[in-house]
């Protein structure tokens, strides 16, 4: 019986997050169809991230990584996602870090128009290891494909 009450306790405090981040996400959805230099080719850039508060921020972020890691559990070669997944994810920071390096890439305004999810692959790159001028060459191609 203790089982039970246990996991219940669990799925009632995870039923009350869902709805909460659901919430962060249309928010911020609300906040970027009212601001179209918000998205890049229909993605959210560097403009509609600063535009966020910390708390939307953390949501997304734990979002994309859950996403990213529902998408991944489909694909039938399981090293091949792996692979994928460690490319655009890092598992070594903490969702707070991970928004406080997306804040300083795009502290340079020239990010602003790069997406999102690239400044989340900018991110996982560094925490990897990647050399300053692997990631400068990165930013440089990023830049060019957005200015288009």
């Amino acid at each position: 019986m203790k089982n039970i009450e246990s996991r219940h306790k669990k799925v009632g405090k995870m039923g009350m997050v869902m709805p909460l981040l659901l919430v962060l996400a249309f928010s911020a959805l609300g906040n970027a169809q009212d601001h179209p230099e918000y998205q890049t080719a229909g993605y959210d850039n560097g403009r509609f991230w600063v535009a966020m508060v910390e708390a939307q921020k953390v949501g997304y972020v734990q979002g994309y990584y859950q996403g990213v890691t529902a998408g991944l559990s489909a694909c039938p070669d399981a090293l091949a996602a792996k692979k994928m997944q460690d490319a655009i994810t890092t598992q070594t920071l903490t969702r707070n870090e991970v928004v406080k390096a997306i804040d300083a890439f795009y502290a340079t305004p020239e990010n602003g128009p790069i997406l999102v999810i690239n400044a989340m692959i900018y991110v996982a790159m560094k925490a990897a290891g990647s050399s300053a001028q692997e990631l400068e060459k990165w930013t440089e191609n990023q830049r060019a494909s957005v200015a288009h």
